[in-house]
């Protein structure tokens, strides 16, 4: 019923045999290929002199390695943002699995090469949750129905495959792949549990090095699991050796630091700085929190900070990733760091953020988090249009648009 943890859970895997490459190898969408756009594969693609200073203050602002979680969602809507439209529109929505897998490759990489060439040193990347891999409440095959687990999920195999063990070499990348132990928990014939396998045994052959770029996927994690399997796993000797060391802890954030690295080394292999940040897409208003194995050895980071995009992660420009981290490097806000804040504000400050505070209190749809409410048009169900999608005064948002809700209109709120 179970499978043992791979060896590149504990530690850093050894091996020098090379990957075998995955099942998704088309030579469209190799990596690092842009249609459209100036970029090519080489890897000093988008460099410059301006981005190369960025990265070196980045590098000497974070000597831990910069270390952030980019959660990838709306991957299939920026998909068909960016495919051609199809001629028949009823076939709008479809999505072909391997066209999808080469848009994702290339989108994918392009992503992660922006992150790289600013200064990122550390990368958390969580992928499917693990409600993807188990049955509804009402046997509809997991959150998004047995089609979609049958169609979609053993793409995660490209992960590992020629295209993407491409990108890592090129980029020196050592790729990891965390919460598979959930898979491994599930039977040996299910399907999920091969694709646990097949990413455990491409982590025990890759050839690690110290110093090199850190890509983490986390994929189907459950961290209570991850947890419980790792005080268990203790011999007497280690559970002794990591007592004692709490016990002899003078302060509670060196509680955090013993507790963080002990879970961390057992959750990813290696030791790894705590975030500093955490980027996401708000596109449909909600804000959620994804890639709980990395969230919950973030949960005690005070300043880990949170920044969502409102529209599908894989649309984040390079310029907007730069602007992020330039916002980690420089203090603002108004922040206190004394008892008060004698002496740091002024009355026309005061006066301004006062002004502002109330006038956000008084439109509730200021409020951050509230859902967007999205109609489609009659084209989008297939049905024959004589005009534009305008609607009467007073029947409400036209139809094919979006119905805003969310911050009030110069508060803030972002086009989304």
């Amino acid at each position: 019923m179970t499978d043992e943890l791979p060896t590149g859970t504990n530690e850093l895997p050894t091996g020098t045999d090379e990957p075998s490459a995955g099942t998704f190898g088309s030579s469209a969408g190799t990596v690092g290929s842009s249609a459209g756009t100036d970029e090519t594969s080489a890897g000093t693609v988008g460099s410059s002199a301006g981005t190369d200073d960025f990265a070196r203050r980045v590098r000497a602002h974070f000597p831990e390695g910069l270390t952030g979680i980019i959660v990838i969602g709306g991957t299939r809507t920026s998909f068909l943002y960016e495919r051609p439209e199809p001629a028949d529109p009823a076939e709008v929505g479809r999505i072909v699995p391997e066209e999808y897998a080469r848009y994702g490759v290339r989108a994918y990489t392009d992503l992660l090469r922006h992150y790289y060439e600013l200064g990122g040193q550390n990368l958390i990347v969580p992928g499917w949750a693990y409600q993807y891999f188990t049955e509804s409440p009402r046997g509809t095959g997991g959150w998004r129905g047995e089609d979609f687990r049958r169609r979609f999920i053993p793409l995660a195999r490209w992960l590992a495959g020629e295209q993407f063990v491409r990108f890592y070499e090129e980029m020196g990348i050592d790729p990891y792949f965390v919460g598979i132990d959930t898979l491994l928990h599930l039977p040996a014939d299910d399907e999920a549990h091969a694709l646990g396998a097949a990413l455990r045994d491409f982590t025990r052959s890759w050839p690690y090095q110290p110093g090199r770029r850190t890509l983490i996927w986390e994929i189907a994690s459950i961290p209570l699991y991850t947890f419980w399997r790792a005080t268990t796993a203790l011999t007497d000797a280690e559970r002794a050796a990591l007592e004692a060391e709490l016990a002899a802890a003078a302060d509670l954030a060196q509680v955090h630091h013993i507790l963080y690295r002990f879970y961390t080394r057992a959750a990813v292999g290696r030791p790894l700085p705590v975030p500093h940040f955490y980027l996401a897409n708000n596109r449909n208003g909600d804000l959620k929190l994804r890639g709980p194995l990395s969230m919950a050895l973030s949960a005690n980071n005070a300043s880990l900070r949170c920044f969502y995009v409102p529209y599908p992660t894989l649309l984040t420009t390079r310029e907007t990733l730069r602007t992020l981290i330039e916002d980690l490097m420089t203090e603002g806000g108004l922040r206190s760091h004394t008892a008060d804040y004698h002496g740091q504000v002024s009355v026309e400050l005061l006066r301004q953020e006062r002004g502002r505070a109330l006038a956000l209190r008084a439109d509730p749809r200021a409020t951050l988090g509230l859902a967007r409410r999205v109609t489609a048009g009659p084209a989008d169900r297939g049905e024959p249009t004589t005009g534009g999608p305008g609607r009467a005064e007073g029947e409400g948002p036209a139809e094919g648009t979006v119905e805003g809700r969310g911050p009030a209109e110069g508060h803030g709120r972002s086009a989304s």
